[in-house]
């Protein structure tokens, strides 16, 4: 007869390996972000740079298939509001003279 302490043993051992997999399954596959309805990944990438002469950060979003950036700056205040500067059309300002 099989004691019910190594049933028990086998059985969590059992459980621990189908967790594992699940995880590296999980792993496995790179996330993806959609900033809007019907982008493909890698149509946007955002990225913070410090502001020269600034005590702040600005966020830059980058929109890969119109080619333009946009950039967003804190608020005054200590608040956590952005605002939004006016984008800027790459194409036109890379574009040859």
């Amino acid at each position: 007869m099989v004691s019910s302490k190594r049933v028990r043993i086998v059985l969590l051992l059992g459980l621990n390996a189908v967790l594992f997999l699940a995880l590296a399954a999980r792993m496995m596959r790179p996330a993806s972000a959609f900033a809007q309805s019907g982008a493909k990944p890698g149509d946007f990438l955002s990225f913070t740079a410090k502001v020269a002469g600034q005590s702040y950060d600005m966020l830059y979003i980058l929109d890969v298939p119109a080619r333009k950036l946009y950039g967003f700056y804190p608020t005054g205040g200590g608040t956590s509001r952005l605002v939004a500067s006016p984008p800027r059309d790459l194409a036109k300002d890379f574009s040859r003279p």
